[in-house]
């Protein structure tokens, strides 16, 4: 079975800003679709060094 994935990490996009989150008044068909096919991590941790400029 083949696994695929797909990720979208968008360069400072806050969470509350998202309609699978939650957000009441935007709509998003292929982010919200993406979210109720796949998973939607409430919370992730990566280590990379970032240093704001």
């Amino acid at each position: 079975m083949a696994t695929h994935l797909f990720q979208i990490k968008p360069d400072r996009q806050r969470r509350d800003r998202l309609p699978c989150y939650g957000l009441a008044f935007m709509r998003t068909l292929a982010l919200d679709g993406s979210a109720v096919e796949g998973l939607v991590f409430d919370r992730c941790i990566v280590p990379s060094p970032v240093r704001e400029v």
